[in-house]
């Protein structure tokens, strides 16, 4: 608009005749408008998308740069132009140009950049969609390597310890293992059992379904199958229950005095109380070198590790992350709470109702 009404105006003084003479000047002042027109238009449009993100705006830069946008927005003007110039008076350019310029604007921008805007949310959607998955891929592969591994290891150990002791005829030895032997089995099945849940119910994260779950059985079987030597107290008071998924609970525990083991000799106790009305608390204390304070907020991130233990310690850094994602699913939480020596770990359950 300003354009249309002030060059004409600076290049012909006063009101303008654009048909004067053999209208060659005024035909050059249409030509000079277009051009005033085209870099103001340019400027507010590249500003547009310098503020804007580059990956969001490719296509108004390449606009920007197209010779056949300048041309097509060239001949508005001069279309707009020439019509005014029928009337031979300036305000005539500006009410013709307003209704052209709109209809093209319309056809060569607004609608291929909506129908692009349209284009760029449905690509930025399925690439989530498509990292979701992958992520829950990477998940599901550590999760069976982790939760299928651990309890597999227990099966080969004390599979061996039971065929020696049966060989020397020492039932009483061999009892006991395969006892673990076949509580960790199970556990296996209940670990397969989730996986295919997890993958026909809900790939983009766990599924639980807690029932009342009578504590002191679960905390003295996962005691009992760590090593003889890392083997913890429990304390459990009789009846006390809570709200989780038995198979999940036995999960947690198991990850809980696996990484005790590993890290710090074992679990030195194993106590669940209640906290107040609605809640159930199951600490696992070790007596080791403890969390180092810097990596306290980390603990429960999937596939991170302290570089200390890194090199030192076998894992993939899933376990503390699949527990607290067990506990949160079942309604509850894990967390790391303060210890005045070594860490302490609390499975905090929801407690059944009346």
């Amino acid at each position: 608009g300003c354009a249309a009404s002030l060059v004409p105006r600076w290049v012909l003084g006063g009101l303008p005749n654009w048909m004067a003479g053999d209208g060659g000047q005024g035909l050059a002042t249409l030509v000079l408008a277009a051009l005033v027109f085209l870099v103001v238009e340019h400027v507010l449009f590249a500003g547009s998308a310098w503020l804007n993100h580059a990956e969001d705006e490719q296509w108004l830069r390449a606009q920007l740069t197209s010779p056949g946008y300048h041309v097509g927005e060239a001949g508005v003007v001069l279309t707009g132009g020439l019509m005014a110039a029928v009337w031979t008076a300036g305000p005539w350019f500006v009410l013709l140009f307003g209704p052209l310029y709109a209809l093209m604007q319309r056809a060569v921008l607004v609608e291929p950049l909506r129908e692009n805007a349209v284009m760029a949310a449905e690509l930025v959607e399925t690439n989530r969609q498509l990292e979701a998955v992958s992520e829950f891929k990477s998940d599901l592969m550590g999760m069976l390597a982790h939760e299928v591994g651990n309890p597999l290891a227990s099966v080969t150990g004390y599979a061996e310890i039971a065929t020696d002791a049966l060989e020397e005829g020492d039932l009483d030895e061999a009892l006991p293992a395969v006892r673990v032997v076949q509580r960790n089995a199970d556990q296996i099945g209940g670990v397969l059992r989730d996986i295919v849940s997890l993958v026909e119910a809900n790939p983009g994260g766990l599924t639980a379904r807690p029932e009342p779950t009578a504590l002191l059985p679960h905390l003295r079987a996962a005691a009992a199958a760590q090593p003889a030597a890392a083997q913890p107290d429990v304390h459990c008071p009789e009846g006390l229950v809570a709200l989780i998924q038995p198979g999940h609970l036995d999960q947690v525990l198991a990850n809980l005095l696996g990484n005790a083991t590993k890290y710090a000799g074992g679990a030195t106790r194993v106590v669940a109380t209640p906290d107040g009305e609605r809640q159930v608390v199951i600490a696992v204390q070790d007596d080791g070198p403890g969390i180092p304070e810097d990596f306290r907020d980390q603990v429960f991130r999937r596939r991170t590790r302290h570089p200390d233990t890194a090199d030192a310690v076998s894992g993939r850094g899933l376990g503390l992350h699949i527990s607290r994602a067990l506990a949160l699913a079942n309604g509850g939480d894990l967390r790391l709470s303060d210890s005045p020596s070594g860490s302490c770990f609390e499975l905090v359950l929801q407690a059944p109702g009346d």
